[in-house]
């Protein structure tokens, strides 16, 4: 599935979500029959919406990612020069098929087309990361980005004795 297929439907979404959600609220009987004696209903406890979400805490820095925030940072100033070169050096190899797939398909360099989704990103001083945890070819780290204000999780793979970029990220499910 291509990358911005799934930001899209993810998108669509959580729109709809929020649009169908409305304040949750009843409406107050209409029926005539119910003539018995009116009490309160009991007020509203907040656990019984199932569709209430909660700001996950934000988990506390132990490390500044050592091994990986050279590669988010790469990937942040190649994007923002529009450097394929670059961008093809800090992408994983499986994760580059796909996106240049994706790419071809638009008819768009490499480059275009990833400054295209992720369009926020003007300033690479300002990709960062954070806690990274490494497990012998394959590693995390919490990026943050103008484009990512919240940490967020992003997968890392070592090739050829080098670390790159993946599409994937536990948070965000995309592969």
């Amino acid at each position: 599935m291509h990358i911005k297929a799934i930001i899209i439907s993810t998108l669509f979404i959580i729109s709809t979500l929020f649009t169908a959600c409305g304040s949750g609220d009843a409406p107050p009987p209409t029926s005539k029959e119910n003539n018995g004696p009116k009490t309160a209903s009991p007020a509203p406890n907040a656990n019984d919406n199932p569709l209430k979400t909660e700001k996950k805490p934000e988990a506390p820095t132990t490390n500044d990612a050592p091994t990986l925030t050279p590669v988010w940072r790469a990937y942040c100033e190649a994007l923002v020069k529009k450097d394929d070169a670059g961008l093809k050096k800090v992408h994983s190899s499986e994760t580059l098929k796909t996106l240049e797939k994706d790419a071809k398909e638009e008819n768009k360099s490499l480059a275009v087309f990833l400054a295209e989704l992720d369009s926020s990103i003007k300033n690479p001083a300002q990709c960062v990361a954070r806690n990274e945890k490494i497990e012998g070819e394959k590693a995390t780290a919490e990026v943050k980005s103008e484009g990512l204000p919240n940490w967020t999780p992003m997968v890392f793979v070592r090739e050829n004795g080098e670390w790159k970029l993946t599409n994937q990220s536990p948070d965000l499910n995309l592969k």
